[in-house]
């Protein structure tokens, strides 16, 4: 186990490791849970995964992002756009993507779409 967590470097992965370390040297789930900053019930989760399969279930994470709300072909109208038109915020995207398609965009959303597109922040000079 030492050893997997030298080679992890999801600070995540990791925890959950030293979680098992610290259970498998006698320490309680609640000492755990209060070395680590995270909640007992969550030092419990780690420990049923780990006693069923393992390492492989240990690091298995069930997140999966949500889908976008465009569509591909709305996306790449959108990417055509962008290369066409300079937008200096996600706000001011977020407001095309409305007015055009009528999807409501977070700017937060916006700059994760954006990302998936290949885009970048450059601060304007």
């Amino acid at each position: 186990m030492r050893e997997a967590h030298g080679e992890l470097r999801e600070k995540r992965d990791a925890d959950r490791v030293k979680a098992i370390i610290l259970l498998g040297s006698g320490w309680s789930a609640t000492n755990v849970a209060e070395a680590l900053l995270i909640d007992r019930n969550t030092i419990r989760t780690y420990y049923r995964k780990y006693k069923k399969g393992g390492l492989a279930k240990l690091l298995q994470t069930q997140h999966v992002g949500s889908a976008s709300f465009l569509s591909v072909s709305e996306a790449t109208e959108l990417d055509e756009y962008l290369q066409k038109n300079l937008h200096l915020t996600a706000k001011s995207v977020a407001a095309y993507i409305k007015e055009r398609w009528q999807v409501r965009y977070s700017e937060r959303g916006v700059t994760a779409l954006l990302h998936r597109l290949g885009y970048v922040y450059k601060s304007p000079s």
